[in-house]
């Protein structure tokens, strides 16, 4: 309750006259200022930055003999699902072809 009492007096008083307005330049003054510190801060570390090069990563050992190749086990699959049996080898002859009425373009046109 005070606190809405007093922020309506203080609007008062600004309406009033009684407060002077802040003037414009100064919130623009101190943004600019603020941006420009920042931005010569961030010139200056690309200025000191600049002459460093990386050194070269070294080399990065093999990998060990225990991880480099899947067992033996793994490495191929058996036997029974290497290829698929051959009842689904192939489509049956009944499917094989389509029929020669099916076959012909379904708009002839004049040659």
């Amino acid at each position: 309750m005070i606190k809405t009492i007093v922020g309506a007096l203080f609007v008062a008083a600004c309406n009033a006259g009684v407060v002077p307005a802040i003037p414009a330049a100064v919130p623009a003054a101190l943004t600019v200022g603020t941006y420009a510190t920042s931005y010569n801060a961030h010139a200056v570390n690309h200025a000191i930055a600049a002459p460093y090069v990386a050194a070269a990563p070294a080399a990065l050992a093999a990998a060990p003999v225990g991880y480099s190749a899947l067992p033996a086990a793994y490495s191929a699959l058996p036997a029974a699902y290497s290829a698929l049996p051959a009842a689904y080898s192939a489509l049956p002859a009944a499917y094989s072809a389509l029929p020669a009425a099916y076959s012909a373009p379904i708009i002839a046109g004049r040659r």
